[in-house]
């Protein structure tokens, strides 16, 4: 069911700024030269000046040929070209020369410029206590870039200009989805929130006033969605609301959707589950127009709420001052990214400090939530996109992923996602090429195949690369877990004749890193995260009892591990067990196969019962697998025919056919998956 909520995060602390004056200087371009009938220097001449000492511009007179007057030039547009300054000369000597030439019109130095970025720090009174700002890179990125010509559309409580500092901006588009009216006055907050919000993603910055942004030039949008006392419960908001404002938005091209809110998750906790059709309408919508959308997690610590759990949505955690997850900050495998959250009950600069209005009372406040995590990402979403105009927002999407900074283990996890967000790494790889595929960062499974005769191991990373090695011995059963908590997987074998585990933490050839014994001759090893730790262990599955052993760690020194801390009854003998992270909660479970039918059936939890999920999928004597093919959090399964030799992948836990193959291997291999990072 999906409830609306109440706006969390607003434990605050009250303080006024220092006001101040400051000038803000620019630089003029030079006037172009007269076409005149004479060659002229442009007023580009003086040498002081910064400009490229390799080449000089000229602009040749209607009818000249480049190939007579300058030589090797390069075309730049027009009649512009682009002259070489020959070895041993300057490019003001080579200027008074050229011009001397009949086909030349005029003739400038190659100036060289540089970005009008805002200086760091800023002159802003309350910057120092901003700890979230280089927290997440975003001063580093000012010179690259800040948000101009870039909207972003706060979808909120509104947004109000009645203090200082956010004056420097006009609003485009205001709306008021709860009375559907466009006045410029129609989003005016009321509660504070929004206009909180709004100045983490484009505070004024430099100006001498209270505090900075994460991208101070970027035009704001308020779309007034949640409630506030006029129109009922405050802090609640409907769907219908929330759809409304997500259309009128992506309506006047808002390039950038941020969202800190969210419906609660009970019960069925991910998407879509757990969403709303007119809802997902919208997002469709605003995804296809090309918009980026942001939206905060959750703040009960538990499942990711809505809409952050939709795959088209940068679900946003909380960082606290030390850029630590946050105590409130919710979880699961639709996670993106970290950002700074707050967390006041380290003090009032514990939180994110911005200026915004309680009770009529107007002044710098210190909230927490993921709802202040989240502008942080959507103001660096319109950082990226005025650096790098051309950019679409998946690749800006990518970009933030790819460049974060792990808070957990290494790649994605479903507590901080990909990591803490990195403005200026984001924006230096996007204008580099980021990457468009998520496999280049998120750790996204692959496929691999063991001989089980020879012991030979041959695996695939997800973005290419191929290894191969001798591990084991033949008859071994093998197995693939992340042993060290490093989240790179490597080999392990289980022997079934004395319950023998040897398991190894690379992905080379070579002798056991760790050994001991678990488990009864004839048991079947089972491999995964079983308590959501990071960490993989190895497990058993009893075929004669249909019988499930967890225990949640490794042993060592030829050391036995003792009992099970957790043993259930699931399955049917003679079925296989697999294992994977079902539901995107981070904890995987245990799910078997019946090979004969191709029936695939699983438990979200280790208790006993019977399946929570259940399909066909494959052909009788396919080799059934799971892993995280699509980077999504959520292990889906695929299968190896050894008839063809070939993998069939299917991409969500549901009946139907593949979503892809491909062939390789040898028809006596044995399938594993994992995340191997053989891209390093």
């Amino acid at each position: 069911m999906v409830t609306p909520p109440r706006i969390e995060d607003v434990t605050r602390h009250f303080s006024i700024a220092v006001l101040a004056i400051a000038v803000i200087a620019g630089s003029a371009a030079p006037a172009l030269a007269d076409d005149g009938g004479q060659p002229s220097l442009r007023r580009a001449v003086d040498v002081d000046r910064d400009h490229a000492p390799g080449a000089v511009l000229v602009r040749l007179r209607p009818g000249g040929l480049p190939g007579v007057a300058l030589g090797s030039a390069d075309h730049v547009f027009g009649r512009w070209y682009r002259v070489p300054v020959p070895p041993g000369e300057s490019a003001a000597r080579h200027l008074e020369r050229i011009t001397s030439l009949p086909e030349v019109d005029v003739a400038e130095l190659n100036l060289v410029g540089e970005l009008a970025s805002i200086p760091v720090p800023p002159d802003d009174p309350i910057y120092p206590t901003q700890w979230h700002l280089p927290g997440a890179q975003a001063p580093d990125a000012w010179s690259l870039g800040t948000g101009a010509g870039v909207t972003v559309a706060v979808l909120d409580t509104g947004i109000s200009q009645g203090g200082v500092d956010l004056d420097c901006h006009t609003f485009v588009h205001p709306y008021d989805a709860l009375t559907q009216t466009a006045t410029p006055a129609a989003a005016a907050d009321s509660n504070g929130h929004g206009t909180h919000v709004a100045g983490t993603v484009a505070q004024c910055t430099n100006n001498g006033i209270v505090g900075a942004g994460v991208a101070p030039e970027a035009d704001l949008m308020p779309i007034k969605v949640v409630s506030t006392p006029e129109f009922g419960e405050e802090g609640t908001v409907t769907a219908a609301n929330l759809a409304d404002g997500i259309i009128w938005a992506i309506a006047h091209h808002a390039d950038v959707l941020n969202m800190s809110l969210g419906f609660t998750c009970v019960g069925l906790t991910v998407w879509p589950d757990c969403s709303s059709l007119i809802v997902d309408d919208a997002i469709a919508a605003a995804s296809s127009a090309g918009a980026l959308l942001v939206a905060a997690a959750g703040n009960d610590g538990g499942a990711l709420a809505y809409p952050a759990n939709h795959p088209d949505v940068l679900a946003v955690g909380a960082l606290n001052r030390e850029l630590s997850r946050a105590f409130y900050s919710s979880t699961g495998g639709m996670l993106s990214l970290m950002a700074p959250g707050g967390d006041v009950s380290a003090g009032g600069q514990g939180g994110i400090r911005q200026e915004t209005v309680q009770n009529g009372v107007w002044g710098v406040y210190s909230f927490e939530g993921t709802s202040m995590a989240s502008p942080h990402v959507a103001g660096a979403a319109a950082v990226l996109r005025s650096a790098v105009p051309q950019a679409t927002s998946e690749a800006i999407r990518q970009a933030m992923l790819c460049t974060s900074s792990d808070r957990g283990p290494v790649g994605f996890d479903s507590g901080n996602g990909f990591g803490a967000l990195q403005v200026r790494a984001a924006a230096e790889a996007l204008a580099a090429g980021a990457p468009t595929d998520t496999e280049i960062c998120r750790t996204m499974a692959s496929v691999g195949l063991v001989d089980p005769g020879l012991g030979l191991w041959r695996l695939l990373g997800a973005a290419g690369g191929e290894v191969g090695f001798y591990f084991g011995n033949p008859g071994d059963v093998a197995v693939v877990g992340d042993w060290d908590c490093d989240g790179v997987e490597t080999p392990g074998m289980y022997r079934q004749s004395d319950g023998f585990v040897y398991l190894r933490n690379s992905n080379t050839q070579g002798v056991a890193d760790i050994r001991f014994f678990f488990g009864n001759p004839g048991d079947v090893p089972i491999v995964g995260d079983f308590n959501g730790d990071g960490c993989d262990t190895v497990s058993i599955y009893r075929p004669g009892e249909s019988r499930v052993f967890v225990i949640n760690r490794l042993g060592d020194d030829d050391g036995g591990l003792g009992a099970a801390e957790v043993a259930y009854v699931f399955g049917n003998p003679g079925d296989q067990p697999f294992v994977g992270d079902f539901d995107g909660d981070g904890v995987e479970t245990v799910g078997l196969h019946r090979a004969s039918t191709g029936l695939v059936y699983f438990r979200n939890a280790h208790t006993q019962g019977v399946a929570d999920h259940e399909f066909i999928f494959g052909d009788p004597g396919d080799r059934l697998i799971a892993g995280d093919w699509t980077g999504d959090g959520i292990d889906t399964p695929a299968v190896f025919r050894p008839g063809d030799t070939t993998f069939y992948f299917r991409y969500s836990n549901t009946q139907g056919t593949a979503d892809d193959q491909f062939s390789w291997g040898e028809p006596s291999s044995l399938p594993v998956a994992g995340s191997f990072h053989l891209n390093g």
